[in-house]
């Protein structure tokens, strides 16, 4: 079973109790209505407290620093992002070749972009932070395991390093056009970004995996 992101990037205490865990969700949730009010927003986790209406000392009962708060924060919403990669796979016959897995992951940012708007514009305020480095890593590499399975299971005829090479490149480049289509403003960039995607995955597919 595969460790979420959330709790697999950073050392803190995880709650167990009903009231901890609501405990934890309200300085989450407070972290992330001070990032969508500003994205310069300097958290702290004395203006945490503060917000939440909460000690300090219970802020750090589960946090030991900043850093361990944006991150979990981060790990939240990519955390819902990679199930919804996961339901999709799951629902689909299994994959042959990297070009199908492209078409995939291509239709799965665009669903998951409407059908979670604010999970996504709560990934976008985050994104210049350290914090969403680190977890996009983590992400990236879950996503890199999950697709190559697909694809072995699926039955193409590669060998694991190779696949997993072939696999990454595309996954980098899915990030990257993830965060063009999930940051522009207005559809016709979007629109724009979708196309020059689609495109690029085919000339990979085309010239470079199907030898």
């Amino acid at each position: 079973m595969t460790t979420p992101i959330s709790k697999a990037t950073k050392k803190r205490r995880i709650p167990k109790q009903q009231r901890s865990k609501e405990t934890v969700e309200t300085i989450l949730n407070t972290a992330a209505e001070f990032l969508a009010a500003s994205a310069d927003t300097k958290l702290s986790t004395h203006k945490i407290a503060k917000q939440a209406g909460i000690s300090v000392g219970s802020v750090y009962q589960f946090f030991p620093n900043i850093e361990s708060i944006e991150m979990a924060l981060v790990g939240r919403v990519m955390d819902k992002f990679y199930d919804h990669l996961v339901e999709m796979f799951s629902a689909e016959k299994k994959a042959v070749d990297l070009y199908e897995v492209g078409e995939r992951l291509i239709t799965a940012t665009v669903d998951f972009y409407h059908q979670h708007p604010e999970t996504v514009q709560s990934i976008i305020d985050c994104s210049n932070s350290e914090a969403f480095h680190k977890v996009n890593d983590a992400l990236n590499a879950q996503i890199i395991e999950l697709v190559t399975k697909q694809i072995i299971e699926g039955g193409y005829s590669d060998t694991l390093p190779q696949l997993t090479r072939k696999v990454t490149i595309g996954v980098a480049i899915s990030d990257i056009m993830t965060m063009l289509i999930w940051t522009s403003q207005n559809q016709e960039d979007r629109d724009a970004y979708l196309e020059e995607w689609k495109t690029l995955t085919r000339i990979y597919t085309k010239n470079y995996i199907k030898e």
